[in-house]
């Protein structure tokens, strides 16, 4: 183990040795305090994730949802993003799109999504402010374009994608929905871009499956 992790755990336990003394020597009616004890759900080469760090992640969707609601969102899925997030940004050091400007127009953009009263509820509920939150969207933003750039160049699609999609997968879809099956000429724009959005998805999954193979990963949720 090494002498990073070593203190990381150190840490912890001091946290929680502190808490328990306190908790004895308190008074019958005690001012509530905040808890300061936080668990470490993963270390990804030495960089520490903790329980709270997944769910501000979660609150403040700072991650690929693909389109599923919080609901169907649990922890463990969340924590995997982020220990990809984290593997992505490691290994290719990249720190070029770390631009507070940026961010700040990123944080506009989700209070305008969630609005303004759940943001600050959020924000409230974590004990943070914006500011503290600046470090979680620098992350995503970065990881964005990390994966935006490496993949997101012209990627081959063959006649034959084409038409296969078309016939194996829009031509079923619509019908099973009663809707209109429109001629392939007329959707080709659309079913290429469906056809390169999920090679680059496949793209970008092999990619960080051999990331994490090559990492130094302890998961512990």
């Amino acid at each position: 183990m090494t002498r990073k992790i070593q203190l990381a755990l150190l840490g912890c336990f001091l946290y929680a040795f502190l808490g328990l003394e306190l908790e004895y020597s308190m008074p019958d009616n005690p001012v509530p305090q905040k808890e300061v004890v936080d668990r470490i759900v993963a270390l990804v080469n030495e960089k520490v994730i903790t329980l709270t760090d997944v769910k501000i992640v979660r609150a403040f969707h700072l991650f690929s949802s693909e389109g599923k609601s919080d609901v169907d969102i649990d922890i463990q899925n969340v924590l995997k993003k982020l220990i990809d997030q984290n593997l992505v940004i490691q290994m290719t050091q990249e720190n070029t799109y770390r631009q507070n400007g940026r961010v700040d127009e990123f944080l506009d953009q989700i209070i305008a999504e969630m609005g303004v009263e759940q943001f600050r509820k959020q924000l409230k509920q974590f004990g943070m402010t914006r500011q503290d939150l600046m470090p979680y969207a620098s992350d995503w933003i970065t990881y964005q374009r990390i994966i935006a750039d490496r993949f997101n160049t012209s990627i081959p699609i063959s006649l034959k994608e084409i038409e296969e999609h078309y016939e194996q997968t829009y031509v079923p879809t619509q019908k099973a929905e009663d809707r209109e099956v429109k001629p392939m000429l007329e959707i080709l724009d659309e079913i290429e871009t469906v056809i390169k959005r999920e090679k680059s998805k496949m793209q970008v999954e092999e990619w960080q499956k051999n990331l994490r193979e090559r990492a130094d990963i302890q998961i512990n949720l």
